[in-house]
């Protein structure tokens, strides 16, 4: 009777399988398509801007949706400074194939200014390409806060097979200007420099220069760690703190951070350095930063709330927002 019942089983599941297939059609909507604009500048630096359209959901076909033929119009106080040219291609960033054979080069393009930003100064931009609808926003550099002190509490330097590594411990304290709403972003950086004074190679090779941004949360010894530079680097980050002061305006404010097992080069190495930055961020900025690191956090959470990405891009997407920064430097002593 079992071996009866699990031969009908069998037969009903191949029946399923093979006998019943549809075509579900999803009732939607096609989203129009949007300028999307990405700048972040801060003072005595030029803007730098990306141009691109949003894409549908069911988008996939692998087409470039940057443009390097868009309008970009940039404003002081709402007096006309000059239209940005496409001054660079990023051509060096490639897709993989299932092999690790580099297929097809993707194509980015970046529209650069020749006005170099201030603090305090209202900017703007206009944007327009094709038939799409055009885009603007506004935004200015906040006034830079110095720490009044950073300090390195602690830390050891640790050999292992000729590499050396660091943890530790640092600070940073923060006078907090009363009565205007402020949003910090702390960050440590680690430096060195490595020469190769031996090698079989036919041509000479020069002193690298390589530098990592360490992403830290307060009360954890975890590091994230990330390239400060690359390729196609818009300045953005993730998983970095950011503070606003709701809970200490005109008061005085330490951030307290661990760090652990930082690479800081082999026996050659040399001139190591930590540098810590304490990044004014404009309300923009800060909204920007805090709600991508939350909708990242959540990415496959099947409990949480749906985080959207902020943007301040009127009729578009993306952000236009400023920062400013102050740095300190301590080389490393062991």
């Amino acid at each position: 009777m079992k071996l009866y019942f699990n031969i009908c089983v069998l037969a009903l599941l191949v029946f399923l399988g093979i006998g019943c297939e549809s075509i579900v059609e999803i009732d939607r909507e096609v989203t129009e398509a949007k300028i999307t604009v990405n700048c972040i500048f801060e003072s005595d630096s030029i803007f730098s801007v990306i141009v691109a359209r949003s894409r549908d959901v069911i988008e996939n076909d692998g087409k470039n949706f940057y443009y390097s033929n868009a309008e970009v119009k940039l404003f002081k106080d709402n007096d006309f400074l000059e239209t940005l040219p496409v001054v660079t291609r990023y051509d060096t960033i490639y897709e993989w194939n299932e092999l690790g054979e580099s297929i097809t080069p993707v194509e980015y393009y970046i529209y650069n200014s020749s006005t170099v930003a201030e603090i305090g100064v209202d900017y703007k931009i206009e944007v327009s390409v094709d038939d799409l609808p055009s885009v603007s926003a506004t935004a200015r550099i906040p006034e830079p806060v110095v720490p009044l002190e950073s300090a390195f509490d602690s830390y050891t330097v640790e050999e292992l097979y000729d590499q050396l590594y660091l943890k530790g411990e640092y600070s940073i304290v923060v006078q907090d200007p009363a009565g205007e709403a402020n949003f910090y972003q702390p960050k440590l950086f680690v430096y060195f420099s490595d020469s190769i004074f031996e090698n079989n190679y036919d041509f000479e090779l020069d002193t690298l220069i390589w530098g990592d941004l360490l992403y830290i949360n307060e009360g954890y010894t975890e590091v994230y760690r990330e390239s400060e530079t690359s390729d196609f680097d818009l300045g953005f980050e993730s998983y970095s703190d950011v503070y606003n002061d709701n809970l200490f305006d005109g008061n005085q404010k330490t951030f307290n951070y661990n760090f652990n097992t930082q690479y800081i080069g082999g026996p050659n190495s040399f001139n190591r350095r930590l540098v810590v930055e304490l990044t004014s961020l404009s309300e923009e900025y800060y909204n920007y930063v805090d709600s991508r690191s939350r909708q990242q956090w959540s990415e496959g959470d099947p409990f949480s709330e749906p985080v959207f990405v902020y943007n301040n891009i009127e009729n578009g997407y993306g952000i236009f927002a400023g920062k400013s920064i102050s740095r300190q430097e301590y080389l490393i002593e062991f």
